[in-house]
């Protein structure tokens, strides 16, 4: 390499995350282990699960799509981390840290929000507590069992009883992270070498099948439960797991045959809550979007110019998935904020098309806003990526002042 490219390296390696070039609103990553089209498809999910929201599709087929991009993500990031660090026992501190970056700050962000615009608006007799007893729950990403606990119908077609309820995939996907990698080091750690991902593939298969039959059984019997808990809900991520284990290059080499595969899965995602759900039932419906998800990431590096890649590497659908999250908690507080606050007596289903359609808008624009603002800065912090031991203190620091606000909105708010 010549001194002059040198310099230009060197250059552009220093560039601040907080210059405006870092900020172009249709970049996207291009490291080859980064996965655009997965991207894409988190744009498709959340998409969907604002459909879901509004009122347009009858089943939230994005949780779905969510859970097994889920499984696939972070079981191939934990064998790349073993494998890079030549080790079994991968940076577990390291990997913690980056999910408190990802997921905390956002979620605590709009808990607050949350809290306050229920006591501004409610007051403490009007049910502002009973939306603070929901944030401390969601706070500790325990919401789904507390839904569970407290009857909710996620379905009922009527003023929704929690600002908060939509953050029962988030918690059910933050205990999966949070048990999962102990999992699959003690698999790394007493497994010959020779068989470790045979046994792995075995646990995770095992855990589908036991999973299936649960949610199969819990659905005859109570489908708001099935639809809500860890236990029934799990094989979905175990599924991503279990296709993280395939080696790409088992794909069809055909790109024709990928990219049919592909069309097919996404014409799954786009119209199987239309045609196939039944409202509130998570068993069988589910095994579709979870099915086109993986035919999807299965086919999508092998799948050419004749794939959905095309649609799904696009710069602004990239965009949208990689604000996803940001999105998925705001556009759920800005459809139901009103109905609960301002609109008694109206449901989704009554309320006009119009307003609708300007809530949706209020909540892209505060995750645009929210993504730019707190979640990327924060998330690729250098000072907290170099101090990871600074991640988790500064993790329970943003639960414990959801549960301070709480209690000094409760103690101190005027009656």
């Amino acid at each position: 390499m010549s001194t002059e490219e040198a310099t230009k390296t060197d250059t552009s390696s220093t560039v601040s995350r907080w210059h405006p070039s870092q900020w172009q609103l249709w970049s996207y990553p291009t490291k080859p282990s980064f996965r655009n089209d997965i991207q894409g498809l988190r744009a498709i999910a959340v998409i969907y699960t604002v459909f879901f929201h509004f009122g347009i599709a009858r089943y939230s087929t994005g949780v779905d799509i969510f859970m097994v991009i889920s499984g696939f993500a972070i079981t191939r990031v934990l064998l790349r981390s073993r494998l890079q660090k030549g080790q079994v026992l991968f940076d577990l501190k390291g990997f913690y840290a980056r999910r408190v970056r990802r997921i905390l700050p956002v979620s605590t962000l709009l808990l607050i929000v949350t809290i306050l615009a229920a006591y501004i608006w409610l007051g403490p007799l009007g049910g502002a507590g009973d939306v603070a007893t929901d944030a401390q729950w969601s706070a500790i990403f325990l919401e789904n069992w507390h839904a569970i606990a407290q009857s909710t119908n996620y379905f009922a077609d009527t003023q929704t009883p929690s600002l908060l309820l939509h953050y029962w995939s988030l918690g059910f996907d933050e205990q999966f992270y949070v048990v999962y990698p102990i999992v699959l080091i003690g698999i790394m750690s007493w497994s010959p070498e020779r068989i470790r991902r045979k046994v792995l593939a075995g646990t995770l298969m095992a855990v589908v099948v036991a999973s299936a039959i649960w949610a199969m059984m819990q659905t005859s019997s109570d489908p708001l439960i099935a639809y809500l808990s860890t236990y029934t809900r799990i094989w979905e991520i175990a599924l991503g797991g279990l296709l993280a284990l395939v080696p790409e290059e088992i794909a069809f080499k055909s790109e024709k045959i990928n990219a049919l595969i592909g069309w097919i899965s996404l014409f799954t995602l786009f119209f199987a809550g239309y045609f196939i759900y039944a409202d509130g039932v998570p068993w069988p419906n589910a095994i579709y979007p979870c099915l086109g998800t993986l035919g999807i990431i299965w086919t999508g590096r092998r799948s050419g110019k004749w794939g959905p890649n095309a649609f799904l590497m696009l710069k602004p659908v990239v965009y949208v998935g990689n604000m996803s999250y940001s999105l998925y908690l705001w556009n759920y507080i800005w459809l139901y904020l009103p109905l609960r606050f301002a609109l008694p007596g109206v449901t989704m289903s009554t309320q006009a098309v119009g307003p609708r359609l300007l809530q949706v808008a209020a909540g892209f624009l505060c995750a645009v806003i929210t993504y730019h603002l707190v979640e990327w800065p924060l998330r690729e912090s250098t000072l907290l990526e170099r101090k990871l031991w600074l991640n988790i203190p500064i993790g329970f620091g943003m639960i414990g002042i959801v549960f301070v606000v709480a209690w000094l909105c409760g103690t101190f708010w005027p009656l």
